[in-house]
């Protein structure tokens, strides 16, 4: 049994809660939603709460917070060589300069999908301002802000730079979420080496499990209030209108809003049966990914390691392989 924590020396090894939580969604995935909602209740019993600034989730100087379940510890230490070739290097983020924007990085950049940004900007805050997690997820041709937390909210990326500053007369979107430009000055994602941000890797935090929660409940239950409850909770924080009632397209679309960059996306249409209406059968919500051709009906999983079903019998091959 995990302990509920650990101390400080060996903070980022797994909980009670981390494990709790997991549990929770994998009956989610197996659709035992009863199950899920129950594991999930446990950790809804105040020894999680959301942080009062959503940005604050995504920070080198706010990690393993309140909100955070489990994350994997990064370190900023100078040492980029990679890990499977040099033990003890390569133990800061190396993801940075896959999602940075063009310009800031070694690669290509990561362009976001159209839709998303149009799914932000579908509705307004209660101050009749676009939703906060835009810009801390988004960088995006706007020269509209939001007030929150005290603070204006601007699209900026590394160096402070507008998006007109850095891509005039274009209206591509790009990913800002992770990057923590204004940690150490950073003016690009590779500025001291590949593994330049010691900014640690959340993979569940508390809203995740408060949407779920909703999930399971409205998959039970319908548009109860319990759901209602969940889902609004994740709303007040980032200053969005409650919900009166929902559907699964609600919850659907606030995972986006919620976790977009976050690695749940191909896993939620996963369990919800749409991959292939959402990879192959609707190319407009593909403005900015790479072609469907690559799909292949019966692979929406990948194949469990041979020597794995050699060393227990009990495991079966995922179909298609």
């Amino acid at each position: 049994m995990a302990p509920e924590s650990w101390p400080a020396a060996m903070e980022g090894r797994v909980t009670s809660g981390a494990a709790t939580g997991v549990l929770g969604k994998v009956y989610l995935y197996q659709k035992k939603y009863a199950e899920a909602k129950a594991e999930f209740a446990k950790v809804m019993d105040g020894s999680y709460e959301l942080m009062e600034n959503y940005a604050d989730n995504f920070t080198e100087a706010s990690e393993n917070n309140k909100e955070s379940l489990f994350e994997v510890q990064l370190v900023n230490d100078g040492n980029t060589g990679w890990g499977g070739d040099d033990p003890g290097k390569g133990k800061g983020a190396a993801f940075h300069p896959d999602i940075a924007p063009r310009g800031f990085t070694g690669q290509d950049g990561m362009r976001i999908n159209n839709w998303v940004l149009d799914l932000f900007l579908d509705e307004k805050t209660v101050n009749d301002e676009i939703d906060p997690r835009a810009f801390t997820t988004l960088f995006f041709d706007t020269d509209e802000t939001t007030i929150y937390k005290g603070d204006t909210l601007a699209s900026k990326t590394y160096g402070d730079k507008s998006y007109q500053d850095v891509f005039e007369g274009s209206d591509l979107v790009w990913g800002n979420k992770w990057l923590d430009i204004t940690f150490d000055d950073k003016t690009g994602s590779q500025d001291n080496g590949w593994h330049q941000s010691g900014n640690n890797l959340r993979l569940l935090r508390y809203s995740d499990v408060l949407l779920m929660f909703a999930e399971a409940e409205f998959m039970l239950n319908g548009s109860t209030a319990t759901a209602l409850d969940a889902i609004n909770e994740v709303r007040a924080r980032v200053d969005m209108p409650a919900l009166t009632s929902i559907t699964m397209q609600d919850i659907e679309d606030e995972r986006v809003k919620e976790l977009s960059l976050e690695r749940t996306r191909y896993f939620d249409i996963l369990r919800w049966g749409k991959v292939e209406e959402y990879i192959v059968n609707k190319p407009e919500l593909k403005s900015e990914s790479a072609g469907t051709s690559s799909y292949r009906p019966g692979r929406e999983y990948i194949a469990i390691p041979q020597n794995e079903i050699d060393a227990n019998p009990v495991f079966k091959q995922n179909p298609g392989y």
